[in-house]
């Protein structure tokens, strides 16, 4: 009899190997959250990165060539999209040269890059600034141009891309007027 008492006893968890279980499970589920964290961090590293590259490339692409050269979103990688508010950058984007400065791709331009689609990242762009126009100067003319890119965690994690009118890129982690009060600030 002793020793079905004994199975019985051994059976069951001490409170104490309980609370380790809950402790390593609540540590457990902590990380899974921090490292979420940092993969979207890591998302927005890549494509801030990436998209700097992009535009140096297009702006080397226009000295190097002498002449006009577009960088704008494309869903298709054949055309420009058409924007309305604000410019989606993150579905994909071609660079091209415009020999006839109508900003559109032609005949006689060349599609010099096209940019694939980025998951879990959103790059959008100032309002009504649709693509970039880079000359042979190397300047992109008009007026500086920002981009943020977000992940999910919001504004809080945005970070800026900024084009001045000389075609030189700076990025910053607080939007270029200090304020996330614009819906182009916002990661909305």
């Amino acid at each position: 009899m002793s020793s079905i008492q004994n199975r019985s006893a051994q059976a069951g968890f001490t409170l104490h190997e309980l609370m380790v279980t809950l402790a390593i499970i609540g540590g457990l589920s902590g990380a899974a959250t921090a490292f979420g964290g940092m993969v979207q961090n890591h998302r927005i590293v890549a494509e801030v990165n990436t998209f700097v590259a992009e535009l140096s490339l297009a702006r080397s692409e226009a000295i190097k060539r002498g002449q006009r050269v577009t960088l704008c979103p494309s869903i298709d990688g054949k055309g420009c999209d058409a924007a309305t508010d604000f410019a989606w950058w993150h579905n994909g984007a071609i660079l091209f040269t415009d020999a006839n400065a109508n900003g559109r791709v032609d005949s006689g331009d060349e599609v010099v890059r096209v940019h694939s689609p980025q998951s879990g990242v959103s790059v959008k762009s100032s309002r009504f600034r649709k693509k970039i126009v880079f000359q042979p100067n190397g300047m992109s003319g008009g007026s500086n141009f920002t981009f943020t890119v977000c992940a999910g965690n919001g504004a809080a994690d945005a970070r800026y891309v900024i084009l001045s009118i000389n075609g030189r890129t700076r990025i910053a982690s607080a939007p270029p007027d200090g304020r996330a009060d614009q819906p182009l600030e916002r990661c909305a």
